[in-house]
């Protein structure tokens, strides 16, 4: 054996402090609180629930912090400090020992396993044959609570192709930092809203209590535009980094770390210098009808090759894909594509983009479109809606379509005088799709707020519009 039992209890104590100290350092299990933190609550609180949460989203979105927010809850709600385990597989020594070896080295020097543990394992994807032995580990401990992470969903999709795995684990997606959530990490005092506030709320507000909720949240437009900078990722938000010092943190740890290293090991894939050109063809495309037919001809590759790094890239959360809407809310059979990279920092680290955006319309408004997809999509992951566009001679940006066949329409409009065009998109948008419970345009400026006049067509400026999803989504999960 080239690594020893005591070599690697002895890398889990390490990562297991409280152990001995019987807490949570705090630079583990820092005071803010992203709101995939009570959507974990809400599972756990579930004695027999019988499944394990995996979390997956982006490099650096702060899933192993909110790993180490759990411990610290159930540390103090009473959980003894021994009986949480947690793991981190990114760990070499770790990674190449399995993972019914490493809880055996736990019983025999800490104590038993049973329903009182918590198992918090960290990139549990390094491990092979994981999902087999989470399968296993559940029939036989149904009650012990297991909270995993994992840098790409596409490990979740492939094992979900078992039968025997069904049932067995809920993802929760970890989305880089709202708007909402920004501000708090920044200690920006929110505005006082209704806990009870919600789209449908908005739009029927008398124009008295539309122009007191403006008069609350103006302050807030300035650091939107920091937000655009900036983005969405924690660590490099709290720690009031410099902007060229956070694009190169970004491009260093996520996308070169996601786009070489993960890729390499998670899916064998080669070509890996064809899957940055396209990555960075979609950040200078942002928002654009994807040919891939074209732009295999240009990498010199089959457009089966294109597909299979666009996928990738959704796989970890690097972009966004939208299909043209029907009626129905259903996919085309062959789908013109629209793509969105994840978060704006991403753009703008890889093009190097800096204040000289807000100087520029064609920079901007694309800028701001994928920021507002970026709130929609985390708004409506969890309620199962479909995410589309519109096209036929005009255009509606993005269409969610809930379970229930509701849909909801949203037009950006980051722009001058946006009414005008607003309401032409809308009109032709209406004769093809005359169910809509919500229509919004998100505009740029102040002005351009409230009912236009004769429509039911709600116009909203970007920075409020994100704000409010994220205090929406926040005071939902919070119940």
């Amino acid at each position: 054996m080239i690594i020893s039992e005591t070599q690697i209890f002895g890398i889990m104590a390490r990562q297991n402090s409280w152990w001995q100290t019987g807490y949570i350092p705090s630079h583990l299990a820092h005071p803010f609180k992203k709101l995939a933190f009570y959507e974990i609550l809400n599972f756990l609180s579930y004695p027999d629930l019988n499944r394990a949460i995996i979390l997956t989203g982006a490099r650096r979105v702060g899933k192993t912090t909110l790993l180490h927010q759990i411990a610290a809850k159930n540390l103090k709600e009473g959980t003894r400090a021994k009986k949480i385990i947690y793991l981190n597989f990114e760990d070499f020594t770790l990674s190449q020992n399995d993972l019914p070896k490493i809880l055996n080295l736990y019983e025999k020097n800490i104590g038993t396993i049973d329903h009182d543990n918590l198992l918090l394992l960290d990139e549990i994807h390094y491990i092979p044959n994981w999902t087999r032995w989470l399968m296993s580990f559940l029939r036989e401990y149904p009650r012990t609570r297991i909270v995993a992470t994992g840098s790409a969903a596409v490990l979740l999709k492939n094992s979900k192709r078992t039968e025997s795995a069904a049932g067995r684990w809920t993802s929760i997606h970890v989305p880089t930092l709202t708007f909402y959530e920004y501000l708090s990490l920044k200690g920006i005092a929110p505005p006082e809203l209704p806990n009870d506030f919600d789209l449908y709320t908005l739009t029927k507000l008398s124009p008295q209590k539309k122009t007191d909720l403006m008069l609350q949240c103006a302050p807030l437009q300035s650091e939107f535009n920091n937000y655009l900078l900036q983005g969405g990722f924690p660590a490099f938000v709290s720690g009031n980094f410099p902007l060229n010092m956070i694009q190169n943190f970004i491009r260093e740890d996520i996308i070169d770390k996601t786009l070489k290293q993960d890729m390499a090991l998670l899916y064998n894939a080669r070509s890996l210098h064809h899957l940055e050109k396209i990555f960075a063809y979609l950040c200078f495309n942002l928002g654009g009808i994807l040919e891939k037919n074209t732009l295999a001809r240009e990498l010199g590759v089959s457009p089966i090759t294109v597909e299979n790094h666009l996928q990738r890239l959704e796989d970890t959360h690097l972009i966004y894909r939208l299909n043209p809407f029907n009626q129905k809310g259903k996919k085309s059979l062959k789908p013109r594509a629209k793509f969105y990279i994840a978060d704006p920092s991403l753009r703008n680290a890889v093009l190097l983009k800096g204040e000289g955006i807000f100087e520029d319309p064609n920079e901007l408004g694309p800028l701001v479109e994928a920021c507002v997809l970026k709130h929609l999509h985390t708004f409506y992951h969890s309620q199962g809606a479909w995410a589309g566009y519109w096209r036929k001679n005009r255009e509606i940006d993005f269409v969610f379509t809930l379970p229930n066949n509701t849909i909801h329409a949203y037009e950006v409009k980051y722009q001058e005088n946006p009414e005008g065009k607003i309401i032409e998109s809308y009109e032709e948008f209406f004769k093809y799709t005359p169910k809509v419970s919500h229509a919004f345009a998100i505009t740029k400026n102040v002005s351009n707020y409230g009912i236009i006049k004769e429509t039911n067509i709600f116009k909203i400026p970007a920075f409020l519009f994100c704000y409010l999803l994220g205090f929406i989504e926040n005071n939902k999960l919070k119940k």
